[in-house]
């Protein structure tokens, strides 16, 4: 649906949503290439200059895919485009977020079958799991393309109507529920360990970051912030200037998907964290298994490390 700009000029609170929607995707964007920048040490000395293994290749290809994708919103952002070559891009952004966060799932299934000592029904559940949400995902994608130009402010800006914005929330709340899904796992197994290790005195929060459940709560939180933009609707004068059963969610800062750039980044930025750690402590990096005959050596030096955020004990190849 296209609104006539004789309706949307000199639209004040319309610039300023689409300036907030700005400023969350270079929030996202920035604090990216910043953790970039400042882990550029961690990632020569700990994955260039060792030998490659699969969890290597993984964490390339999600940092550089996820930086390689996101450039092209820095410059959409500000410059405007025609109708058509912007919807195309609308889409084909939503695309490239949907493989980063796919490749993000893929990183969590393998940490979390490592921490469950490569038990094939953890793997094949979460394999399982992972399918019907990806297929609901590209369902509920498809089904929230309609959209408006929105021309009179500068950069490449798409208005959804209603309808379309609930499709692209179940996108997002298929994310979430999984994220919830690899957090409950990696929290049992923390109690689980805790428990098998019997009398050695370690504290359930360090097992908690050691494993990666503080990462993967935090990209749980930031996907949940996104979906409450699809479906809060923020009272607008632009939101007023059409039919009512097709009500555009711009107004305010109410803007549908403004935060799926910053959930998006903060997942890659979460993720490369977790895998530098782990690869600072353990050569198969995420796909380290812990030996439980040796936990007591292993929970000395995480105990007596300033962080401790890997496995340290001998490693299972894969």
């Amino acid at each position: 649906m296209l609104v006539p700009r004789t309706a949307m000029d000199g639209d004040s609170s319309g610039a300023q949503t689409i300036r907030f929607q700005n400023y969350c995707h270079l929030l996202g964007i920035s604090f990216l290439i910043w953790d970039h920048l400042i882990t550029l040490d961690e990632e020569w000395h700990f994955l260039w200059c060792r030998t490659k293994s699969t969890s290597t290749y993984w964490f390339f290809a999600l940092r550089y895919g996820a930086l390689a994708a996101n450039i092209p919103v820095l410059v959409f952002s500000f410059i405007t485009l025609p109708y058509k070559v912007g919807s195309h891009y609308t889409l084909a952004h939503q695309v490239f977020m949907l493989v980063t966060q796919l490749v993000v799932s893929a990183i969590m299934i393998l940490r979390v079958y490592a921490l469950y000592t490569r038990n094939k029904r953890v793997l094949g559940w979460l394999l399982g799991i992972a399918t019907c949400f990806t297929a609901i995902t590209v369902w509920s994608l498809q089904q929230g393309q309609e959209g408006f130009p929105i021309t009179v402010f500068s950069g490449c800006h798409l208005g959804i109507i209603q309808s379309a914005s609930y499709h692209l929330a179940i996108s997002w709340a298929c994310l979430f529920a999984f994220d919830s899904i690899i957090f409950g796992l990696t929290i049992y197994n923390a109690y689980q360990t805790r428990r098998h290790m019997g009398h050695v005195n370690m504290p359930i929060h360090r097992l908690i970051v050691r494993d990666g459940a503080m990462y993967f709560g935090a990209m749980a939180l930031a996907n949940l912030t996104n979906i409450i933009t699809f479906l809060v609707r923020v009272s607008s004068p632009l939101s007023s200037r059409v039919d009512l059963f097709t009500q555009i969610q711009v107004g305010g800062i109410g803007i549908p998907g403004s935060l799926a750039t910053f959930a998006t980044c903060m997942s890659v930025t979460c993720m490369t964290r977790l895998m530098l750690n782990l690869h600072q402590r353990a050569e198969y990096g995420v796909l380290s298994v812990v030996n439980m005959d040796n936990f007591q050596g292993e929970l000395d030096a995480v105990a007596s490390a300033d962080q401790s955020l890997a496995d340290t004990s001998p490693i299972l190849p894969l």
